[in-house]
């Protein structure tokens, strides 16, 4: 089994020490932006209501810029609680090879690949008090994108679910509004964006669908989302977040899972009906003793990941315990499958025949409730709760470690946004092995979980299938702890903490990029989660740390963001605390692309050495004001872009990607060339109410006097168990291999391509989810604490400075 060690002040690269502060000797220049969302083509009129900005590079050269707009009747947001235009889907090309894509007019005309926001299905009282029933309009959601060679699929969900069967949610809270529940929808190109497909419906609405994600590989397409029976359900107003994210769900709720083998996607054959991959949904609801069509259960499951590496789907998620209110909070569950091996195991019709499934009132097969392929292993310790799980794959294993997977989470001994902890497994490549499963399966994870012994449908469930019991330390409870990355961050504390050594600190927002050996995973953090909340006197900053042997040893975090914060709180008249870091990422170069099939810009065979891989990550943020939690969040300011060459080794001097001033910007969307000297970002800006998406690239320049913020790589090399894909979840690296090498958290993605042309422009994280928010629609996960939530933790805390001021 791995020992993972900590190794402070220096970098071992290549062999070489390096001082923990090196110069870089470049820079990045950020040209001029241009506005995306400007009316073009099908989007005209403009309605300045661009939302969820994706961008993904195809391994042409193609960029695919997609976002949603106004574009049709008011419909009532339930996120935002308010009335706006329905919102469609829209796409724009440009081929940086071939034309100067940070020129407006070198992009394809928008267009429109939703078109249902001047569609309806459902007539409903949506309009509020007194007013009658109306037709609900579509309404797109925020659109995902995933690439892979000349395939592009978007995914979203939509208002406008024709069939029939669409159900629909009142809100209490929300005057009594009645809202359509949405369902889930795809539109494909096999062109790189050159032309799409006809949307297509996966799911009917009878359930409420949130959080899709959407992965490619020359061997298949697949597609993952949850749905709600009970509709989707606000935020408890106890984690950051503004709520109705699809955190929060009902018992019963299920991941959905549909796929298409490559050669039906080229042809243009449909996605076929979905599967019940989890086994939440139990029974029937009933009211007042008369039965209902509302599905139930004891666990709802939300916030999916999804990666597909060669034939290999995993999936992971975080589920309710399902433990009648005994314990609160939610578990880590992950499943690793052939792509067109889903489970389908069903509980028999005692009065049907053999091989029967037992119907719900829809017709909908009740799900085998101990088949542990529809049960997932828990990763994280049931003793807590745990949410937002992110991954970063790679196809092939890292030459010296065998690493292939390292999935990571949020973990804490609270819940409801409450203090946490970084937490991890790596998966790694056994010797000998075949296929490309191996390095993800259950057995191959370290620190290990407690392996079940049961395999099949009849096999009393066991090991990490089930929570087991406090006392005899059995199920999930015996896997080995996993990695504590954000422990004490500011003095680099143990991997081996627990959550509870340090119960004020809080760590979110975690992003990771893999690439080879090499692994780098950022969070944002603050030293008192209760005084950075209720109060403006801590806030969060970005921290990154890193791992050349693949996660055996970890170099102590690195502060990237501490300085930047308090210079812009400075000049806004605001205390050092008075600016947080919001929406972080981490990005990787796409691997060698068509012009350098070598990765050698000297070979005989390059012919485009922007196409040569590199090592090359970059790291982006944005800014908010840090506001008292009860005054609601604060407003977007600045973006901020630097890069690594080196592996962490040093970064060079931080860049402005967009200047707040009177503008609001979020939610930045990067794809670099291969060879990481040219990025392209995209963002949303608001001014006066008006949002636009937005694109700038940045080109690297010399810069000898560049001052630089110096990373520590872990040089130690403690191999002993070494055996050999976020949101997260996106394809790509900065060597060669297939898989899912970034989880940077965009709203469902943000990963460049892989070798094989994959890449993604949002994973679930969901989705939506980033930075400060964390509403995870539970309660606290009892545990003794010594204090009580606010004096245990703020007024304690007050007393405990940071010790970097």
């Amino acid at each position: 089994m791995h020992k993972p060690k900590i190794l402070a002040g220096l970098s071992l690269l290549g062999g070489a020490l390096l001082p923990a502060s090196s110069l870089a000797a470049t820079a990045l220049e950020v040209g001029p932006s241009i506005v995306l969302s400007n009316g073009s083509g099908d989007q005209a009129p403009d309605l300045d209501l661009a939302a969820k900005v994706k961008l993904i590079g195809m391994g042409n050269g193609t960029l695919i810029a997609v976002f949603a707009d106004g574009a049709g009747d008011p419909i009532y947001d339930v996120k935002s609680q308010a009335v706006r235009p329905a919102r469609d889907v829209y796409v724009r090309t440009c081929n940086y090879h071939s034309a100067d894509c940070g020129d407006e007019a070198s992009w394809s005309a928008a267009v429109n690949v939703s078109q249902t926001a001047g569609l309806s299905s459902a007539t409903t009282a949506w309009q509020g008090p007194g007013l009658p029933a109306a037709p609900y309009v579509g309404d797109s959601d925020k659109p995902n994108i995933f690439g892979n060679g000349s395939r592009a699929v978007i995914t979203w969900v939509d208002a406008y679910c024709p069939g029939g069967a669409q159900g629909s949610v009142s809100y209490l809270e929300l005057d009594d509004r009645e809202i359509p529940y949405h369902c889930t929808w795809a539109a494909v190109s096999t062109n790189n964006g050159g032309s799409w497909g006809p949307p297509q419906p996966l799911s009917d609405g009878s359930r409420d669908s949130k959080q899709d994600v959407s992965r490619g590989t020359d061997q298949a397409w697949v597609i993952t989302w949850q749905e709600d029976p009970q509709g989707l359900q606000l935020g408890e107003a106890e984690g950051p977040g503004e709520g109705a994210s699809g955190a929060n769900v009902s018992h019963g709720t299920d991941i959905w899972y549909t796929y298409l083998p490559i050669a039906e996607l080229m042809a243009g054959s449909p996605f076929p009906p979905a599967w019940r991959l989890t086994d939440n949904y139990t029974h029937d609801l009933t009211v007042q003793g008369m039965p209902t069509e509302l599905e139930g259960g004891v666990a709802g499951a939300s916030r999916a990941n999804t990666a597909l590496v060669g034939n290999t789907v995993l999936v992971a998620y975080e589920e309710t315990k399902g433990s009648g209110g005994l314990e609160e909070g939610k578990v880590i569950r992950y499943h690793v499958f052939p792509f067109d091996q889903p489970p389908t195991s069903c509980e028999p019709d005692p009065m049907g025949a053999p091989g029967d499934c037992l119907l719900g009132a829809r017709g909908q097969p009740i799900p085998a409730a101990n088949d542990p392929a529809r049960m997932g292993c828990i990763l994280s310790d049931p003793a807590e709760s745990s949410r937002r799980v992110r991954f970063v794959t790679q196809g092939s294993p890292g030459m010296a470690s065998s690493i292939k997977l390292f999935i990571f989470w949020k973990q804490g001994v609270f819940d409801q946004g409450g203090p946490s902890d970084i937490v991890g497994r790596g998966g790694y490549f056994p010797m000998g092995a075949m296929g490309s499963a191996p390095g993800f399966r259950w057995q191959d994870l370290d620190p290990p979980v407690a392996m079940p012994t049961a395999t099949t449908l009849g096999d009393v469930p066991d090991g990490c299938l089930i929570l087991g019991d406090e006392m005899a330390m059995d199920g999930a409870r015996a896997n080995a702890p996993g990695l504590n990355l954000s422990s004490e961050t500011e003095s680099g504390g143990a991997l081996e903490a627990g959550t509870s050594d340090n119960d004020i600190e809080n760590a979110l927002a975690h992003r990771a990029v893999l690439s080879g050996d090499f692994l780098a995973l950022g969070y944002s953090y603050t030293a008192d989660w209760a005084v950075a909340t209720y109060t403006d006197q801590e806030n969060y900053d970005f921290w990154v740390r890193t791992s050349i042997d693949g996660g055996a040893t970890w170099g102590e975090p690195v502060d990237l963001t501490t300085e930047h914060t308090t210079a812009l709180a400075a000049s806004l008249g605001l205390d050092p605390t008075g600016v947080n870091v919001r929406e972080p990422r981490l990005v990787k170069t796409p691997s060698n692309g068509p012009g350098c099939p070598s990765g050698d810009p000297m070979g005989p065979d390059t012919t485009d050495p922007e196409d040569c891989g590199s090592e090359t990550f970059f790291v982006a943020w944005g800014t908010q004001l840090n506001t008292y939690e009860h005054l609601g969040p604060g407003a977007d300011l600045d973006l901020y872009v630097t890069r690594s060459t080196d592996q962490g080794a040093s970064y060079e001097e931080v860049q402005l990607l967009a200047a707040g001033g009177e503008v609001e910007e979020l939610e930045s969307q990067l794809r670099p060339t291969p060879d990481g000297n040219r990025l392209f970002a995209v963002w949303n800006a608001t001014v006066d109410g008006a949002t636009d998406a937005l694109l700038a690239v940045a080109v690297a320049q010399d810069d000898p006097g560049g001052e630089t913020t110096g990373g520590e790589t872990e040089g130690d090399t403690d191999t002993e168990g070494d055996t050999d894909t976020d949101g997260n979840t996106g394809t790509g690296g900065m060597t060669s291999g297939s898989g899912t090498g970034v989880a940077d958290g965009s709203t469902g993605g943000g990963e460049p391509s892989d070798s094989s042309g994959g890449t993604s422009g949002g994973a679930t994280d969901g989705s939506g989810q980033d930075a400060l928010d964390d509403g995870c629609g539970c309660r606290s996960t009892p545990q003794p604490t010594g204090a009580a939530l606010l004096m245990g933790l703020g007024l304690l805390g007050l007393g405990r400075r940071r010790r970097r001021r």
